[in-house]
C-alpha cells in the first residue's frame, strides 16, 4: 500500500468516525423538525437506494435462498425498520448524549448475544472487555445505583440497542452464505 493509500484510508476511517459521532445529534435535530415515524421512513428509503445502487452497479446480485430471504426479512425488520424507529422515538424524549451511552452498549450486548446464540467463545479477554465497559458506563451515569431510573425515552433507546444486536446475530448467520 502507498502512502497516499494509507493516508487516503486513514482519513477515510476518521470521517467516517466523525460521522457516525454526530448521528445521534443530527437525528435529535431532525426529530423535532419531523414525525419520528416519518423521518425513519426516508432514512430507511435513501439507504435502501444508495444500497440498490451499489448492488447494481457493482453486479453483485444472485437469486437467494430461501434460508437466505429469512435471514434478510428478519434482520431488516430489527436492525432497521425497529432499530431506527425506537432510536427517533427515544430521541425525542431524552437527549442525544444519553442515547449515545445507551447506544455504546451495542458491542457488549452483540458479543453476549453471540456467545449466547452462534456459539462464540467467552474468553478471558472478552470478559474482562464487557466487565470493563460496565463499569466505564456505571460512572458515566453517576457510579451510584440509586439515582438510575429509566425514562419511557432511555427505555426505547435499550430497545433500539437490543433490536439492533439480535439483527447482528441474524445478519452474521447470513454472511456464511452471502456476501
Amino acid at each position: 500500500m502507498t502512502k497516499n493509500q494509507l493516508t487516503f484510508t486513514y482519513l477515510s476511517i476518521l470521517m467516517a468516525t466523525v460521522i457516525w459521532g454526530l448521528n445521534m445529534v443530527l437525528l435529535k435535530v431532525l426529530v423535532t423538525e419531523l414525525p419520528p415515524a416519518t423521518m425513519t421512513a426516508f432514512r430507511i428509503m435513501t439507504a435502501g437506494i444508495t444500497t440498490l445502487i451499489i448492488i447494481v452497479s457493482l453486479k453483485s446480485y444472485r437469486k437467494m435462498t430461501k434460508s437466505e430471504w429469512r435471514y434478510i426479512l428478519i434482520g431488516t425488520l430489527f436492525g432497521v425498520v425497529l432499530h431506527h424507529l425506537f432510536i427517533a422515538k427515544g430521541l425525542v424524549l431524552i437527549n442525544a448524549s444519553n442515547a449515545s451511552l445507551i447506544l455504546a452498549l451495542l458491542p457488549i450486548t452483540t458479543a453476549i448475544m453471540g456467545v449466547m446464540f452462534l456459539g462464540e467463545q467467552m474468553t478471558k479477554f472478552r470478559l474482562v472487555g464487557f466487565i470493563l465497559a460496565l463499569i466505564g458506563v456505571f460512572f458515566i451515569q453517576g457510579g451510584t445505583f440509586s439515582n438510575m431510573v429509566f425514562s419511557k425515552g432511555e427505555l426505547y433507546l435499550f430497545i433500539a440497542m437490543f433490536v439492533q444486536a439480535m439483527s447482528f446475530i441474524f445478519v452474521r448467520k447470513l454472511t456464511f452464505t452471502l456476501d
